[in-house]
């Protein structure tokens, strides 16, 4: 897995609880530190399977693409990018880079190609920032 605390990584980990695989007993989990390594370890052999985003996925060389078999995926939505701010920002000024990066990403054509090529379809604001 990428990071033990990522969206994807807890998601997957429910999976195989589900399942009735417990992620501790059942297989050794590395944090791998990104996307690209974990795959990359796949790859190589030295592990039998990777918990990746589906976005990290399309951002690989189609090389490394072919050399994958994907065994399953999400059907339902996981947030692919999140910004944060640290809590002591002045909110002020967080309010402004927010602005800045949703204004970019879902109103110029640079940040609308940059969406579309990570697979997203723009950004939103989960929560207002106060």
């Amino acid at each position: 897995m990428t990071d033990s605390t990522s969206i994807t990584s807890q998601y997957a980990i429910q999976l195989l609880k589900a399942e009735g695989l417990h992620a501790d007993k059942a297989c050794k989990l590395y944090n791998m530190g990104d996307h690209k390594s974990a795959v990359n370890m796949l790859i190589t052999g030295d592990v039998d399977a990777a918990i990746v985003s589906d976005h990290a996925i399309r951002q690989i060389p189609a090389s490394m693409q072919e050399q994958i078999v994907v065994a399953y995926t999400c059907d339902q939505p996981l947030p692919g990018s999140v910004f944060m701010g640290n809590p002591q920002m002045d909110r002020t000024h967080l309010k402004q880079i927010s602005k800045a990066i949703l204004d970019f990403t879902n109103h110029t054509p640079d940040g609308i190609r940059l969406m579309r090529r990570i697979g997203d379809h723009g950004l939103s604001l989960v929560s207002p920032s106060t």
